[in-house]
């Protein structure tokens, strides 16, 4: 018995890693308002609000190698506010059409460096910022917001100042 020298350790690797992006990515989907089924979806599309990350809020994303999560501040007239989740795949395709031996074709490309693991702030003139959280491993967009309260961080941050200075 022969074990495998590290060179097809290594293109076994870069096969495998190859063939995992060519398959998409499972992740979490859900929308800020509930939509209704009109026969033709595959998954229905469920609000957030009832979000508890059972196989109903599982989608496939074939053109996709992240998942996305999307936190905004909804702003009421009444002067209310409310924070709403999206979750879903990352918009990563873009489409073009070539033609092939006389006939037009559709193509799908996937950008797979667009995006890296982790959150971004978007901020829009005035408004409250949107926050934008990417990864890339499967069904990684479950995460509730963290919100910390006053305490919390005085906890978090006395610790520091008091070694610090």
């Amino acid at each position: 018995m022969s074990f495998p020298s590290l060179l097809q350790l290594v293109h076994f690797l870069l096969f495998i890693s190859t063939f995992h992006s060519a398959l998409g990515i499972q992740c979490y989907r859900c929308l800020p308002k509930a939509v209704p089924n009109t026969g033709n979806q595959t998954n229905s599309l469920e609000p957030c609000s009832k979000f508890d990350g059972s196989s109903p809020f599982v989608i496939d994303c074939p053109l996709s190698t992240f998942c996305m999560k999307r936190n905004f501040t909804l702003e009421f007239p009444d002067g209310r506010n409310a924070i709403v989740t999206e979750r879903g795949c990352a918009q990563q395709s873009f489409s073009y059409r070539v033609l092939k031996r006389g006939q037009w074709q559709t193509v799908n490309d996937v950008n797979e460096t667009i995006y890296q693991d982790g959150c971004i702030l978007e901020h829009q003139g005035t408004k409250p910022p949107t926050q934008y959280c990417y990864c890339s491993s499967r069904l990684c967009n479950a995460a509730t917001p963290v919100q910390l309260s006053s305490n919390l961080l005085v906890y978090l941050i006395f610790p520091l100042v008091y070694y610090v200075l």
